[in-house]
């Protein structure tokens, strides 16, 4: 199974919401990619999340700058297209922005089922089956799941290597400048 984690990256510190969905990946297992929609300086946090076993992307290009939660969904959904994830797993929030958008709007760019204010969950054939603050939950692969922060991120093993990341601006995903960060 591919995962991919968005994670959003600031202050130089990762989203709590997003960490819980990344060890919700680990748990999981698969392959797991984790995508980060930030300026370079970020990219010693990806760094060190790679040191978990997962690939890292950061999508960074002065284009991104200021993107609010529309613009910032159109860049994660293309970069998503790239990497043609099973599941996609978000943090509920943001602890800046507090809208619990991105998720959501990948969803529905994507034309995915989404299940929000996931508290736990489990995924076998192809199936996702979650507790939520809703209640009890299904969906059918692929989908977006929102994560509440029900989970600490582990650390590495002390013997673990740093492993792959990447850096993809505007043109490696074929973003339209137009629908990115402040226009």
């Amino acid at each position: 199974m591919n995962i991919t984690v968005c994670m959003k990256i600031a202050g130089g510190e990762a989203n709590p919401f997003d960490e819980a969905a990344l060890e919700c990946a680990l748990r999981i297992g698969g392959d797991i990619t984790v995508i980060s929609m930030c300026p370079q300086p970020a990219l010693p946090v990806l760094q060190r999340i790679t040191r978990l076993g997962v690939r890292a992307v950061l999508l960074s290009d002065p284009v991104f700058a200021g993107a609010d939660t529309l613009a910032t969904g159109y860049t994660l959904v293309l970069a998503l297209k790239k990497l043609e994830p099973d599941l996609v797993l978000c943090g509920r929030q943001s602890m800046d922005g507090d809208t619990a958008q991105t998720g959501p709007g990948i969803a529905a760019a994507l034309g995915w089922d989404c299940l929000p204010y996931v508290l736990k969950m489990e995924v076998s054939d192809g199936e996702i089956r979650a507790q939520t603050r809703l209640g009890e939950r299904r969906a059918a692969l692929p989908a977006v799941a929102t994560l509440e922060r029900t989970r600490v991120l582990r650390f590495p093993t002390i013997r673990r290597k740093q492993g792959v990341f990447e850096i993809w601006d505007a043109a490696a995903i074929g973003a339209d400048p137009a629908r990115c960060g402040l226009n």
